[in-house]
């Protein structure tokens, strides 16, 4: 929540104007403005979807969302579930491996998502010889860390013995089962 705070403060800054002007008030876990609007910070641990339930919002913003477990992703979407068009989730992520729920989610051709991927490389605050120093640092710029950190890339864990790739060129649905 103090990220999402230094934020505001600084957007709503200037022209005479401070954050503390529209802010009605402030704790550890939340914010509300003047205006009745609430930015509320909510857990995302194992448990976390029994502690968020019953809470309705128009926008939620779930941070590492590959990391989140299914069951916590199925209690938040009916949050916003009567806002209609209003309501919007918005997911964001290092990629982390190439498993589980939040792969397959990004991996899909699903229209009703916007995908946006974001390198390091792109990013203007990151200094250039800074991240080549630290691609040396965690194993060169085809480890594994690197390029799920800082190329945005679902990786497969180095242990693997066939990697995602592979298996995803095995499967087809032109095979015919044999029964006997």
């Amino acid at each position: 929540m103090a990220m999402v705070t230094k934020f505001y403060r600084a957007l709503t800054g200037g022209e005479g104007r401070t954050a503390e002007d529209d802010l009605e008030s402030e704790s550890k876990l939340s914010i509300t403005l003047a205006n009745g609007s609430e930015i509320r910070a909510y857990p995302g641990g194992a448990d976390g979807g029994n502690k968020i339930r019953g809470a309705t919002c128009e926008l939620i913003v779930v941070d590492e969302f590959v990391r989140c477990s299914l069951e916590l992703m199925t209690a938040v979407r009916p949050m916003i579930s009567t806002k209609g068009k209003n309501g919007r989730l918005i997911l964001l992520s290092t990629p982390g491996f190439a498993t589980g729920w939040g792969w397959e989610l990004f991996m899909r051709d699903d229209p009703s998502w916007q995908k946006e991927r974001v390198t390091a490389l792109e990013n203007p605050r990151i200094d250039k010889a800074w991240l080549a120093a630290e691609a040396l640092e965690i194993g060169g710029i085809d480890s594994v860390a690197y390029r799920s950190e800082y190329l945005a890339e679902f990786t497969d864990p180095s242990e693997s013995l066939f990697g995602s790739a592979i298996l995803e060129a095995a499967l087809s649905d032109d095979i015919s089962v044999i029964r006997w």
